[in-house]
């Protein structure tokens, strides 16, 4: 009888592993085993957010394969409401969802709909609105999820490749989508210190205009007092930038080696809206890039290997990784472990400029920095 009770409690443990936790299953997300664009499949998508990652896990990378890994999975109109699907066997008694769009590959993100007391279970459909005038063309839809009663904090995302179409007649926004709150970083290294309280709903600063349930007040420690937009501006023209895969038009185009690129690595008050998107105290700003640029910053100080691109043709990433014969798409950053992404982790030391984008190779203070971009 002992044995056969010991074998029952390994089966169900074994079977919770495997339903643990919660993913979106419409849109398909990138690198999901759902995803039949894609040759790379995470099987552990429904796992949080390790304190290292970048946001999207690093697979926003996929969405430079338009026609293979970066393949819509879901195509919108502007001003149509339609709902993401949750799946997965634990909810964590809920918690606090947010649904955000990214017009420049997953360096911003601007909230669409916040949604207290989210997931509730497998198959829910969290509904949303897509704004009157959000950028058209392919974007990145973000669903993140902070938990209630995970046992600790932990951050959730999955992101997908989208397409939004124009409306046949042109509604007067409530907001402006320019206006609307960035995302809302928490318990990961992104987040600077910002972290949620485990057995509450977590209220997020700026939820922004769409916002459904109830939070729990005084339930984060050591994120700003609000989240700031993203830099999106007016929907772009399809055709554009945005519907060719790159950012929508008003985001800043792909550094050269003089000009700037993002970031994510400080931690201060709100500044203007133009200086770029944080969540909680989730920032971003803009650096120099190339051997005159100011700065590593904070958690990535110091010199930056510099990488030596292989004699051979230089091939365009479709899997993540970077390094010998293939090179990250975009203004993405190839770090000193041979992976393609955008934070600080993957643009500071050890960041191999012969393969992305990198940072400069010098250090300030982040205060001074911030003042210098601010115009202080």
């Amino acid at each position: 009888m002992r044995v056969s009770n010991i074998l029952a409690a390994v089966a169900l443990t074994f079977r919770s592993a495997v339903t643990a936790h919660m993913e979106m299953s419409d849109p398909i997300p990138f690198r999901s085993t759902l995803n039949t664009h894609s040759t790379q499949h995470d099987s552990d998508l429904k796992s949080p957010l390790q304190s290292g990652q970048g946001l999207c896990k690093g697979y926003e990378v996929d969405f430079a394969d338009a026609s293979g890994a970066g393949t819509a999975t879901a195509k919108y109109t502007q001003g149509e409401t339609t709902a993401a699907t949750m799946k997965g066997g634990a909810v964590h008694n809920g918690g606090s969802c947010q649904i955000s769009l990214s017009t420049d590959i997953g360096k911003s993100f601007t909230v669409i709909q916040s949604i207290y007391g989210c997931p509730t279970g497998d198959g829910e459909k969290l509904p949303f609105t897509i704004p009157s005038d959000a950028p058209l063309g392919r974007v990145i839809l973000s669903w993140s999820w902070i938990s209630k009663s995970s046992g600790v904090p932990e951050f959730y995302q999955d992101c997908a490749a989208v397409e939004i179409a124009a409306a046949s007649s042109g509604a007067t926004p409530k907001v402006p989508f320019s206006e609307r709150p960035g995302i809302f970083v928490a318990n990961i290294a992104l987040a600077n210190g910002c972290t949620t309280k485990t057995e509450t709903v977590p209220e997020y600063p700026n939820p922004g205009p769409d916002v459904t349930g109830t939070p729990t007040e005084d339930s984060t420690t050591g994120c700003s007092s609000s989240a700031v937009a993203s830099p999106a501006g007016a929907s772009p023209a399809p055709g554009s930038s945005a519907s060719s895969g790159a950012p929508a038009s008003s985001a800043t185009a792909a550094p050269s080696a003089s000009s700037p690129t993002t970031l994510t690595t400080l931690s201060s008050p709100a500044p203007a809206a133009s200086e770029g998107l944080r969540g909680g105290n989730f920032t971003s700003i803009a650096v120099t890039t190339g051997s005159t640029a100011p700065a590593s910053i904070a958690a990535s100080a110091g010199s930056i290997s510099t990488g030596t691109p292989s004699t051979g043709a230089i091939q365009i990433s479709t899997d993540g990784s970077c390094g010998s014969d293939t090179k990250c798409p975009g203004t993405s950053c190839c770090s000193s472990s041979g992976w393609c992404g955008t934070s600080a982790l993957y643009c500071g030391v050890g960041c191999l400029v012969g393969f992305g984008q990198c940072a400069g190779n010098s250090t300030v203070k982040a205060r001074g920095l911030l003042g210098k971009f601010r115009g202080s």
